[in-house]
């Protein structure tokens, strides 16, 4: 077998190498689910996409000839660093054949490449930070994943493993059935008698001034900026966090506005302050497993299959609770369990969807996951975040 080299992304073929490797390396994974090729296209493009901003990095290929056999990023976050007061580097992009000395050869570029930008250690895979694609699948290989979320095979654990990787971080996701768990865990056998859970969170509301309203339409920049202000409130002493910038900000509007359901995009308030947040999208990999995108075809011949099996022949089954939380100052008063109570409401009303999935959360965070266990949710799958220590310089 030839000897595998790894080479920096310098010119358009080696572009074109690495932007095309997944659609070619997943050929016999049913479970895979591709994005389009644009949003491919703008992710890796190191001046459009907000990240690059505040991050100094290099893409890779690995090539066995002329042959491409697994790709890989090296990257410092540098935002990251100062909010975390940490001094890391990430990998991210991991693609690799079943061979371990391919991946070793992957690894060790990136790894050499991040020691001498002078960092202690490696973590990932994340593309590219905890806003964004993040972790490992390491369960549940044989569902496919939802939407923003990562999928890899099953052997990929032993090839970072292998490397010299150890565990860092869990990443949960939670399954919930909608009418079935909506009835179960809100009303009683009768289906109409709410159950105790539901009056106490009624009483709080009451005792609290609790309301909740859904995303306004006509005034979503406005909603989303109020979105942003209570993400980094409610999340900024989580692991991993870093603050949204003004672009990232856009680049959420632009990526998310036409999936968000403004039903399922909530806000709570105690009395009038905003308080809390909780954002459900639909799972467009449901539409996406049928329309299969691959580069080669134009764009919009990929937009019309996807209008098709949204709007005429509608696929998505599934929604992702994406993001949810409350402010220190207001947890105790139930707007979390007032957001659930209206989601749930809504989910008994609805026809179009059969399940969702509420991810991911820290294995860290019991709180929030007793709470999502205690309101009839069953974890679903997991993600993984490794990390390797770098020889001192």
């Amino acid at each position: 077998m030839m000897t595998v080299t790894v080479r920096k992304v310098e010119t358009k073929a080696d572009y074109q190498a690495f932007f095309k490797f997944p659609w070619e390396h997943y050929k016999a994974y049913t479970h895979w689910i591709p994005e389009l090729p644009s949003l491919r296209r703008d992710t890796l493009n190191k001046e459009k996409h907000p990240a690059w901003d505040y991050m100094t990095g290099h893409y890779y290929v690995a090539w066995r000839g002329d042959v491409a056999v697994g790709t890989i990023a090296a990257f410092v976050n540098h935002r990251h660093n100062e909010y975390n007061n940490e001094n890391i580097g990430f990998f991210g992009f991991f693609e690799c054949e079943n061979n371990q000395d391919t991946a070793n050869a992957l690894f060790k570029t990136a790894e050499d490449y991040l020691q001498a930008q002078g960092v202690d250690a490696i973590r990932g895979p994340a593309n590219f930070s905890s806003n964004e694609q993040y972790g490992l699948l390491v369960d549940s290989f044989d569902k496919d994943p939802m939407v923003l979320m990562p999928y890899n095979p099953q052997y990929y654990i032993d090839l970072i493993e292998n490397a010299g990787f150890a565990k860092e971080m869990d990443l949960y996701s939670w399954r919930s059935d909608f009418v079935s768990h909506a009835t179960s865990q809100f009303y009683e056998a009768d289906g109409k008698t709410e159950k105790r859970i539901v009056r106490a969170i009624r009483r709080t509301m009451k005792r609290y001034n609790v309301t909740v309203r859904p995303l306004d339409t006509k005034n979503k920049r406005k909603d989303f900026l109020a979105f942003r202000e209570l993400y980094h409130s409610a999340w900024e002493q989580n692991w991993g966090f870093i603050p949204m910038t003004e672009r990232e900000l856009d680049a959420l509007i632009r990526d998310l506005g036409f999936l968000v359901l403004p039903e399922y995009a909530l806000f709570g308030f105690v009395d009038g302050e905003p308080a809390g947040f909780m954002m459900a999208v639909p799972n467009f990999n449901d539409m996406m497993k049928h329309v299969q995108p691959h580069p080669g075809l134009p764009e919009p011949w990929w937009l019309l299959k996807s209008a098709w099996h949204w709007k005429l022949r509608p696929k998505v089954r599934s929604i992702r609770g994406l993001l949810m939380g409350a402010k220190a100052d207001y947890r105790h008063t139930g707007v979390v369990g007032a957001m659930f109570l209206h989601l749930g409401e809504q989910m008994l009303q609805d026809t179009r969807f059969d399940w969702a999935e509420a991810g991911w959360t820290l294995e860290t965070n019991t709180d929030v996951n007793e709470l999502v266990q205690h309101l009839g949710m069953q974890m679903h799958r997991t993600h993984r975040i490794y990390q390797k220590d770098l020889p001192k310089q």
